[in-house]
């Protein structure tokens, strides 16, 4: 039986009366990174670690990790289409290297 007892800021409750509150966490695993995501992370990061180490990220806390993922999406998604945009430049100027 647990019975409440006033306590002080100078003492704490006794280690008896305390209430710990151990549950698993709710939130899922998260899933591992795809291979896409994976060689991304190597050719601009060198690893997942360091990359959440370049945004103050953790790679200890899932939270962190799912924000890192996230970012990785988006600077994924960015990367894809400078490609594209590069791509169609440089046919754009080979055609016109082809015309002089």
């Amino acid at each position: 039986m647990f019975v409440d007892q006033p306590t002080s800021s100078l003492h704490p409750p006794p280690i008896s009366t305390l209430r710990i509150n151990i549950l698993p966490s709710t939130m899922p695993p998260l899933p591992p990174l795809t291979s896409e995501e994976r060689q991304w992370l190597k050719r601009y990061y060198g690893s997942e670690f360091h990359f959440l180490a370049s945004y103050g990220l953790s790679i200890y806390k899932d939270e962190a990790r799912e924000e890192g993922r996230t970012i990785l999406k988006a600077l994924m998604s960015a990367d894809d289409e400078e490609v594209e945009d590069g791509n169609e430049g440089n046919q754009e100027g080979q055609k016109e290297g082809t015309k002089n």
